[in-house]
């Protein structure tokens, strides 16, 4: 422990010198410094993670692993291409695997076309639905989990609680639309269930959606959006009294841990959205993500890097408030992802260098290029990269996130999926696990996690209304609905005293 404790007191460096005659790999690392998602609070964990892999002695033995400089995508697609022609066209150095490129939308055409020069593209901050699609992006691979079950898991969320209506304020990019599309095509075919979607365009006033007459109906409420438009959208809320217990807000769970605090990015620079407001409108709230996006709740347990979970939360911590190479980074809920996203491009790496140095080349054959080892790789030798690519499909190790391994699309196990909810402690917000979904083939299940239940989980102990509307018939009381099964009954007896009356005197006239 004190090894651990003296080796977080280094600073750390985005570039590093190879030691003991190691030959330097690079990966390029592309993120979201702006935009409308900024998980650049994972660089501690990226510079965490360097440190600690180029001091193993197992793992990439013959190489030092590190990246140059940091490139901001701006969450933007077009910007994104141009950061990635920036490092493949313009830099004197070649980059075996790129980290990045931040949120989804700036990270699907650089994954569309990476694979032409060779380079797989390992992303810890994008999960949209369409990255699982191998024909387009066939060199992708990413440590946070995908968002195909999250539709699934809304409705299994539904039927667990008696939920027949669900409001989705949704915003107006893939990342988003797609979850909701399946909302609304396929779960909300279930009879006599209603969705109610509200879309907002990117840039656009989130606000009109209270404009409608629907949106005082609608008791549950899920924003798929980014986090500055459930900023906008909760303070509003706020000061319209649709907080708990009577509203329920369904949020994600992906958001920075400081993303409702008033002097966060995010923030709508109102001044009535205080933090005070903005704990008030949260507690009670359900957040919602797939399980191996946080690190591991066993606490204690020694991943592969050597780190538990909690060593790596407190250090992690430390630096991002504490070392001034790190000022203004927001803190990363993720940010394990980011670490584990690191440690599988070494781990990838040094499976492919192990090849080589066998000679494996097992499923790359007939691909044309030339065998040599990592530190001589450039864009247009085919045959390395096919073993490159192979190799990080192989990749399988205990991250602090979970198991690290990769399935046929590039993406980890999505099968299950997390809620917490926002609950107010010591003057502050924490998220406390509550439960989990789990999703098979034809099948979705809802699981407390333990020492939770109804009890713990809502006022009174009962789900909230979800405003569905209930008949007059559904409203009567015990005696009314006593007196109609009364009346029913004496009209069944009288039918047959009819009927016997006739068949005994059906000859007589």
């Amino acid at each position: 422990m004190i090894f651990y404790l003296l080796f977080w007191t280094i600073p750390f460096l985005s570039t590093v010198e190879p030691a003991n005659n190691k030959s330097l790999l690079h990966f390029g690392y592309i993120t979201s410094l702006t935009g409308l998602f900024i998980p650049s609070g994972g660089r501690p964990a990226v510079d965490l993670a360097l440190k600690l892999i180029n001091e193993r002695e197992d793992i990439l033995q013959n190489y030092t692993l590190s990246y140059t400089d940091v490139l901001d995508s701006g969450c933007s697609h077009t910007k994104a291409l141009d950061q990635f022609f920036e490092l493949i066209q313009e830099r004197n150095v070649t980059y075996i695997s790129i980290l990045g490129c931040g949120c989804s939308t700036a990270t699907i055409p650089v994954a569309e076309v990476s694979h032409y020069w060779n380079i797989p593209l390992l992303a810890y901050a994008s999960p949209a639905n369409v990255l699982n699609d191998r024909t387009r992006f066939r060199n992708f691979f990413r440590t946070f989990v995908s968002f195909r079950h999250i539709s699934s898991s809304l409705g299994q969320l539904m039927r667990e609680f008696g939920w027949q209506q669900l409001s989705v304020i949704t915003q107006d990019e893939s990342l988003f639309t797609r979850v909701t599309d399946d909302l609304e095509n396929n779960i909300f075919k279930t009879k006599g269930w209603i969705l109610d979607r509200y879309d907002v365009p990117t840039g656009q006033d989130p606000l009109h959606y209270f404009d409608r007459n629907e949106a005082q109906t609608f008791k549950i409420i899920h924003i798929n959006a980014y986090p500055n438009i459930a900023y906008t959208v909760l303070c509003e809320a706020y000061y319209r009294g649709m907080v708990a217990p009577t509203f329920l807000w369904i949020l994600p769970l992906w958001y920075s841990a400081d993303w409702w605090r008033s002097n966060s990015t995010y923030s709508s620079n109102n001044v009535s959205c205080t933090n005070q407001v903005m704990m008030q409108v949260l507690v009670g709230s359900i957040g919602i993500v797939p399980d191996g996006y946080l690190t591991l709740e066993n606490e204690s347990v020694v991943t592969f890097s050597g780190l538990t979970p909690r060593m790596y939360l407190d250090n992690y911590t430390d630096l991002i408030l504490n070392d001034p190479l790190y000022e203004n980074l927001m803190l990363l809920s993720l940010s394990g992802v980011a670490f584990d996203g690191v440690w599988a491009i070494a781990v990838g790496l040094d499976l492919a260098s192990q090849r080589l140095s066998s000679g494996n080349v097992s499923g790359c054959e007939d691909v044309p290029g030339n065998l040599v080892p990592l530190e001589q790789f450039d864009y247009t030798n085919m045959k390395l990269g096919c073993i490159i690519r192979q190799s990080f499909s192989e990749v399988n190790f205990l991250g602090l996130t979970g198991q690290i391994s990769f399935n046929e699309k590039g993406s980890r196990n999505d099968s299950v999926v997390l809620f917490q909810q926002y609950r107010a402690a010591n003057g502050t917000i924490i998220r406390a696990s509550v439960g989990t979904v789990t999703v098979l083939l034809n099948k979705a299940y809802f699981t407390f996690q333990n020492g939770e239940s109804n009890t713990t989980l809502w006022n009174n102990g009962e789900p909230p209304y979800d405003g569905f509307p209930v008949t007059a018939f559904d409203k009567n009381n015990i005696i009314l609905v006593f007196m109609y099964d009364m009346a029913a009954t004496c009209g069944l007896v009288f039918v047959t005293i009819c009927f016997s009356f006739n068949v005994a005197f059906r000859n007589r006239k």
